[in-house]
This record gives structure tokens, sequence and C-alpha cells, in this order.
């Protein structure tokens, strides 16, 4: 679950988002408190092979971002709370979760005003998505609705 946190470390289908760009110009577009409205891994080429980790885990969770990009992310999930604090750079799509530790996530930014989707660029491949007992390579992407 740690691992997912970021991607959280924190993904609704990413062919139904708007695919032009982002509407959002800066960090400071982003600042405010945003809602988890869905992370679901993808199966990666498989795109059919898909967990909604919200669902499975009871998962929770509120994102604040400061003007200046800092962001906290608050969680909980299977009735244990975790808390995560990092820096977001956003260049362009491309925005970058920065840890305390240095550890980063790279995602693709769309969205606009009240919601925002980020796509994981890496892969991960340490999740059974579809329970045969073999993990599969998969992409995180992360849904959040402005409060």
């Amino acid at each position: 679950m740690k691992r997912l946190f970021p991607a959280l470390v924190l993904v609704t289908a990413a062919c139904s988002q708007d695919i032009t760009g982002p509407k959002f110009a800066s960090v400071a577009d982003l600042s405010g408190r945003w809602n988890l409205a869905g992370l679901v891994l993808v199966g990666v080429p498989d795109s059919s092979k898909r967990l909604d980790v919200r669902a499975r885990f009871g998962l929770s969770a509120t994102l604040s971002i400061s003007p200046g990009g800092r962001a906290v992310i608050t969680a909980t999930a299977q009735g244990n709370e975790f808390a995560d604090t990092a820096a977001l750079a956003l260049y362009a799509d491309t925005l970058t979760y920065t840890r305390a530790n240095s550890y980063s996530v790279v995602y693709i930014l769309r969205g606009s005003g009240q919601s925002m989707t980020w796509t994981a660029v890496q892969t991960n491949d340490s999740f059974d998505l579809d329970g045969d007992g073999t993990p599969d390579v998969a992409r995180e992407i992360d849904t959040w609705q402005r409060f």
C-alpha cells in the first residue's frame, strides 16, 4: 500500500481524458484542496486489466496544494492513516511529485478548474491486477476533484 501512496503515491480510464493539453498553466493554478475521486492501476499493454485501488482498499484521501507547490496528502486505507509531503513542479503537461526523500513520480496532468487527472509516466510491476497470482505491469491514474 505504501508503494501506491505517492501516486496517490498515490487511475478512471485515461482514454476518456482531454488529450489536447493541460488547462493548468502553473502549480499555483493547482493550489487548494482536492479529494481523491479515483485511483486505478491499468495494465500495460493490456488496459483491460484494472485494479480499482480505492474500492479494493477502502482508500480515501485529500490533497492540499499551496501556491508555491507544497503538497500534503492525507489518506486512510483499511483503517490505517497515512500522510505524505512533497514538492510539485509543473512544466507544460508534466507534473513531478518529489517526496522529502527525493523519490519522484512523474505524471501527465490533464484537467481544468475543478478536476484533474494524474497519469503516471512510469510503470510498476508489483501488482496482480487480474488475480492470477502473477504481477502485472501497470500504470497508475489518479483522479482528483477540487473541494
